[in-house]
């Protein structure tokens, strides 16, 4: 069952670092993958973490909060935030925030639609070029100004498992240590006071739905146990 926990982990950061890779793989030049002039901001002219996390990351919040309301009002996480280390390829070094992994039990694809415009095209990201709502595959939104980016996973009438990252920010004016203790203790009952939040792994490393599927799951089975 770990197996399995780590298994999706894994895959989900192999399609986070292929995100980058083609995000980053117009840099020093002069269009971007869309082939529009490219618009990213160098490292240093970025504006710096506390920055991202005052101006941009309640944006991409609310547009979280937003579909898990619109999809029963359950949001399922699994780890933390936290600060990280990232570099460019001019060799320039900053940092980045990243969210937990964040699961949403959705039957309707079009929320997506519906809500990328609301939310996140307004903020500036750039949605998926594609997006066909019968096919699982992961999509990507993202401010090529700055690279911050939403990977979702999507799984038709099922479910979206999804994480956002800030783009490489310069050297923060802040004690990093402190930045990422303060990102890493996050309360997401205080982010999303509206939302039932539950725990998307149990303690045995099996995924979980939320708690009023769970609940149904286990009257279920006590009822096929009990007409045995």
């Amino acid at each position: 069952r770990e197996v399995m926990r780590a298994t999706w982990l894994r895959a989900l950061a192999v399609m986070w670092c292929a995100c980058v890779a083609v995000a980053l793989c117009g840099c020093g030049q002069d269009t971007d993958v869309f082939g529009r002039p490219n618009p990213v901001t160098p490292l240093e002219k970025r504006p710096i973490a506390e920055q991202y996390i005052s101006d941009v990351e309640p944006v991409i919040q609310r547009f979280v909060e937003a579909l898990a309301k619109q999809n029963g009002g359950a949001l399922g996480f699994d780890g933390t935030s936290y600060v990280g280390g990232c570099g460019e390829r001019d060799g320039d070094h900053g940092w980045e925030v990243a969210s937990p992994i964040f699961k949403v039990m959705m039957t309707s694809a079009m929320d997506l639609r519906t809500l990328s415009d609301q939310y996140l095209e307004p903020a500036g990201f750039t949605p998926p070029d594609t997006f066909a709502p019968s096919k699982e595959r992961s999509l990507s939104w993202m401010r090529s100004q700055d690279g911050t980016f939403i990977n979702v996973y999507y799984v038709p009438g099922k479910e979206l498992r999804f994480f956002y990252r800030s783009g490489c920010r310069p050297q923060t004016g802040s004690d990093v240590d402190a930045l990422d203790a303060d990102v890493h203790a996050r309360d997401l009952t205080q982010i999303f006071p509206d939302l039932v939040l539950y725990r998307s792994f149990d303690a045995d490393g099996n995924p979980q739905g939320p708690p009023d599927q769970q609940s149904r799951t286990s009257a279920q089975s006590t009822q096929s146990g009990g007409g045995q």
